[in-house]
């Protein structure tokens, strides 16, 4: 049925974005730039401090059956429980209908898109997607010495404060 015509030319915010990785990863790449990309403006950084501020706190999430932090339009990470991988606070993005996740990291600059064509939920291999995300996270090192990423931080936990 996902795959009907029908269903990936419809307008159905919940279930049917269609994209590549590349074209993901450039949108949290835009973000992580302060909603620049290429030389274009698209964001004003207001915008994206503020749809990637905490609105809600391990709210209880009916359809994963589990809590998450919400900001406007995108799941939160978390010091120790993350979409995202361990100790990704400042992480933000969001999943996809099934085994999709991408997600934006400004502690360490990094923009990402894991993207099946799979549709189980759960299935006995999920493990191996908390390695990769677990892998990422340690090949892609906090950068604390790069300003950019350190103010982004600072912002995100001034919004919570």
């Amino acid at each position: 049925m996902a795959n009907d015509p029908r269903f990936l030319t419809a307008i159905v915010p919940s279930a049917n974005l269609v994209a590549t990785a590349n074209e993901m990863t450039r949108f949290y790449q835009l973000l992580l730039q302060g909603g620049e990309l290429d030389g274009v403006r698209i964001f004003d950084p207001r915008t994206i401090r503020r749809a990637t501020s905490e609105q809600s706190y391990l709210e209880f999430d009916f359809t994963l059956l589990l809590r998450f932090r919400y900001g406007m339009g995108f799941m939160l990470g978390g010091q120790w429980f993350s979409p995202y991988g361990p100790d990704t606070q400042y992480a933000f993005g969001h999943i996809g209908f099934t085994n999709v996740l991408t997600w934006a990291d400004p502690e360490r600059q990094v923009a990402a898109a894991l993207l099946t064509s799979g549709k189980p939920l759960v299935y006995p291999e999920l493990y191996y997607v908390w390695d990769v995300l677990r892998e990422i996270g340690l090949a892609c090192g906090k950068e604390r010495a790069r300003p950019r990423a350190a103010a982004v931080a600072r912002a995100a936990q001034r919004s919570v404060s």
